[in-house]
């Protein structure tokens, strides 16, 4: 009966041992190192969905090529967002459903003579876009495009007037973003949006077992309107 006493003590300590190392885990979710005002909503909510699956979170940040290079090596447990072909050249990512937001993909320029409605529209012109971001790199690689590493390069070049840029394509919400803080005039959006790209938080492989809490929680946050509430005011947060 002692023995059976001592079996059943050791097991409820390991047990209780390895709650209390799950409890302490610390997830670890990388960020490229570029302003992307989803960042800040993505961080905001992702901090809520891992508490209701009972994991800590950690957020770092690194320049683009290397966030993705840690993510494909294992050495970080997440992706704070992606579009949908992230998981081509990361084929180790799990994609966590519902989008946690959404990039209309558009064009800017200066110029008043050009007219964009999809992707195929933009082959007259000289292209400005980022590195790094598949959706826009998917479909500009083969055209007149000139990649940069961030989106101040962009609209600088944009602004400048150069040869190379007649228009930048980047998400709606960053090019606002980058005319407001340089204090860029004359640069208009050209509407309608090229597209609408949903975006993914991601988790390793290793970390598969967490994307349905992770789904529901999030979820549950859509369906409540609190997805919406922090994406408004991160919004109006960044451009007033």
């Amino acid at each position: 009966m002692k023995k059976n006493l001592f079996v059943i003590a050791g097991l409820l300590v390991a047990s209780l041992w390895v709650s209390s190392v799950f409890a302490q885990s610390k997830m670890i979710v990388v960020a490229p190192g570029f302003d992307h005002p989803l960042s800040l909503v993505a961080q905001r909510v992702l901090l809520e969905i891992y508490k209701k699956a009972g994991v800590d979170v950690k957020f770092e940040t690194f320049p683009p090529k290397r966030a993705s290079a840690m993510f494909n090596l294992g050495k970080v447990d997440g992706f704070i967002f992606s579009d949908a072909l992230f998981i081509k050249t990361h084929p180790g990512g799990i994609l966590i459903y519902p989008p946690i937001g959404f990039d209309d993909i558009v064009a800017f320029t200066k110029k008043n003579d050009i007219t964009i409605n999809g992707w195929d529209s933009l082959k007259p012109y000289s292209i400005g876009y980022m590195y790094h971001m598949v959706v826009v790199e998917d479909h500009v690689k083969e055209l007149n495009s000139r990649g940069v590493q961030n989106p101040i390069q962009a609209f600088k070049k944009l602004d400048a007037g150069r040869s190379d840029t007649d228009i930048v394509v980047m998400p709606r919400i960053v090019g606002l973003k980058m005319i407001k803080i340089l204090k860029l005039e004359g640069i208009k959006v050209l509407e309608p949006a090229i597209e609408r790209v949903p975006l993914y938080h991601v988790v390793s492989a290793q970390n598969a077992d967490l994307a349905p809490a992770l789904g529901a929680a999030l979820a549950e946050m859509v369906k409540s309107g609190k997805l919406k509430t922090i994406t408004d005011n991160v919004e109006a947060e960044i451009l007033k």
